[in-house]
């Protein structure tokens, strides 16, 4: 059974096949949808194995992949200060920029987490296949397979119920990350990878981006992972003689994350548990003290 459109509101078409229990997955033909895959972050050569967060390319990518900000209209506003860029005139009249904290009275807010679903490459036969996790009403609910019909319509334009013998792969691949070669990455050396990224950001909120990552990379930090997908703006500068990786991005809302983990253990986090903030090591707000907290964290104060 095919759908096709932008979205659904229900899952009403596939309940007569799925409610006796059993296993399906949401997916689509490689053959045919091959620009698709791209536009949402795999490489040319599609091959089986291979394994993304999809690219924020509309609400329900974007919610898979950032989650969703409710505001709190029956909370008391909170102080909350930012990073912001902005221009000034000293004394003499002669321009000057440069960054600024600010105070904010902000309304607070509750954070759904993002699902966090992948699109894999599988392979029966000859064809290749783009599709969900092993899904099933028993394991899963309405609202979550819901999403998952969604994402790939927001993805494709279209997408079949497919039964549990599409399987099996014999290793997944995630190409949330490029990982690039080991050595020191001073700003220097960083800012050609780091532009190129935030050249989409508006500006103001790219200065400041920019700013941060310079002052990360002032620890010559001498590892370096650049997010693709769904983690698209993520850069991981790491420190490796200290165990410590430094996450920075414009979507990670007032912070920054420190983790004390391998590469590889941080790597196979999902965006939920970074947002939730469940295994860093610790969290550095962007206020007055965000250079100093950073400094010090990284010297091992």
């Amino acid at each position: 059974m095919q759908l096709k459109g932008k979205s659904v509101r229900s899952i009403s078409k596939f309940t007569p096949i799925i409610n006796d229990g059993r296993s399906f997955f949401i997916g689509v033909t490689v053959a045919g949808n091959e620009d698709r895959l791209q536009i949402i972050g795999f490489p040319k050569n599609i091959e089986a194995g291979l394994s993304i967060l999809p690219s924020e390319i509309g609400k329900c990518t974007k919610f898979n992949s950032s989650g969703r900000e409710v505001v709190r209209m029956d909370l008391p506003l909170v102080s909350e200060t930012k990073m912001v860029w902005s221009t000034w005139n000293d004394w003499h009249g002669y321009s000057h920029s440069g960054i600024q904290r600010r105070n904010y009275k902000v309304r607070q807010k509750d954070l759904i987490a993002p699902p966090g679903e992948h699109i894999t490459i599988f392979k029966t036969g000859n064809d290749l296949f783009a599709v969900s996790r092993e899904l099933s009403v028993t394991n899963d609910s309405e609202d979550s397979i819901l999403h998952v019909v969604n994402l790939f319509l927001e993805c494709f334009g279209q997408c079949q119920l497919l039964d549990q013998n599409i399987t099996q792969i014999i290793k997944v691949r995630r190409l949330n990350w490029v990982v690039l070669p080991k050595g020191e990455y001073p700003w220097d050396v960083a800012k050609e990878h780091v532009k190129k990224l935030t050249s989409r950001l508006l500006n103001g909120d790219r200065e400041v981006v920019e700013y941060r990552i310079e002052r990360i990379t002032k620890n010559r930090p001498d590892f370096l992972a650049i997010g693709q997908g769904g983690f698209y703006g993520y850069f991981v500068f790491g420190f490796t003689k200290k165990e410590l990786y430094v996450l920075e991005s414009p979507s990670l809302g007032n912070a920054t994350y420190i983790f004390k983990s391998n590469w590889k253990e941080l790597s196979q986090l999902t965006k939920k548990e970074i947002l939730t903030g469940s295994l860093h090591y610790r969290r550095i707000i962007h206020n007055r003290g965000w250079l100093n907290s950073l400094t010090n964290t990284l010297s091992g104060k």
